[in-house]
């Protein structure tokens, strides 16, 4: 049996508060004084990355969570080569048809 009835737990078994990676994040990009980055910002860079490495966005939002591939096309894309996204499109219709 498991230590905790959590998934994400401290080693007493307590459970993490929802908002401790955002702070521990925070103090990371901190310490290496990096400007304006977020958690957010890793899971766009995960989208586009993903996009431009020509990985289906029906499948990019299945890894990402995301709600539909309309969410990822409008707000999780980012800069994609005009023949990624190209290729990325003719994928999605041929998927949809």
């Amino acid at each position: 049996m498991p230590e905790s009835l959590y998934a994400f737990a401290w080693p007493d078994g307590k459970p993490f508060k929802a908002n401790w990676v955002t702070h521990w994040f925070e103090g990371l990009v901190k310490a290496a004084k990096i400007a304006d980055c977020s958690i957010h910002d890793l899971r766009r860079s995960f989208s586009t990355l993903g996009q431009r490495a020509g990985v289906d966005r029906h499948i990019i939002k299945d890894l990402g969570g995301w709600s539909s591939v309309t969410v990822v096309e409008k707000h999780y894309s980012g800069d994609i080569s005009p023949v990624y996204r190209e290729a990325m499109d003719r994928i999605a219709k041929a998927v949809s048809a």
